[in-house]
């Protein structure tokens, strides 16, 4: 075991899509979170339904540095293989940001692109959509689902098709525009609610808000353990225009990299 420590003021900004772990049963989805302290952090393994660790939800939780992740932002909790079960009693809820908490965070930290994130060798980082150029499914890697022993299906974002978001971001470095998957845990649970994929690709792209201007969109984005210079897109986080303009935030606003 590693360095260990609690981090006290957790900021959860979103969770990914499910993993079937190969090394035993537990399907996890990875956090990616801020913390005042250390500054972006990504955590595993997180249970699915962990209610503590809702969007926007401040929380305490022990952790250790984990010994086959070496990028600086990542975490896992404490006794996360041994104690499994109990995994969501290690999760201390102490606080929630109000929406104006929320804007200041994510206008002042979303001045990201890829680029400078591998120039910085950060893994961790969050962009300001400028300009959406498309929003598509592939169906080019998906994979069947993996089962447990005894049959029963283990829930996998393999399966399911890739949403791709085509982007420009503010301040952005490249001379095209961006191609990244999302993998956002809260698409795979709607896209079950429906029994069609047509409609489902259609709830999930509606929910999303990336195609709605009334919104401005912020993207977290996190690169690839086994591919560092290689970022997909964690989860987006949505403003309506009108309340950026409520707290001061014009939408030419260009953000500043806060301290991390």
């Amino acid at each position: 075991m590693g360095t260990t420590k609690t981090i006290s003021d957790l900021v959860v900004l979103g969770r990914t899509g499910p993993e079937a772990l190969s090394d035993d049963k537990r399907t996890t989805v990875c956090l990616g979170g801020y913390s005042k302290e250390l500054g972006y952090v990504r955590l595993f393994p997180t249970k699915m339904t962990m209610s503590d660790l809702r969007r926007w939800n401040v929380v305490k939780v022990p952790v250790e540095d984990p010994s086959n992740d070496p990028r600086d932002e990542s975490w896992k909790i404490q006794g996360s293989r041994s104690e499994w079960d109990a995994l969501p009693q290690k999760i201390e809820k102490v606080g929630r940001l109000d929406k104006k908490e929320r804007i200041e965070l994510i206008n002042g930290l979303g001045s990201d692109c890829t680029n400078s994130l591998n120039r910085r060798k950060v893994s961790i980082g969050i962009a300001k959509i400028d300009k959406l150029h498309d929003l598509y499914f592939s169906y080019k890697d998906q994979t069947p689902s993996q089962k447990t022993l005894n049959g029963k299906e283990r829930l996998s974002k393999s399966k399911y098709p890739k949403l791709y978001v085509e982007y420009s971001c503010s301040d952005c470095e490249l001379k095209t525009h961006h191609r990244q998957h999302l993998t956002q845990w809260g698409w795979y649970r709607l896209w079950e609610q429906y029994e069609t994929e047509d409609v489902a690709k259609e709830k999930v792209k509606e929910a999303s808000k990336l195609e709605n201007d009334m919104y401005q969109n912020y993207l977290l984005l996190g690169n690839q353990l086994h591919r560092q210079t290689s970022f997909i897109i964690g989860c987006v986080m949505s403003f309506q225009k009108s309340e950026l303009a409520e707290y001061g935030v014009r939408p030419d606003d260009q953000a500043g990299l806060m301290d991390f």
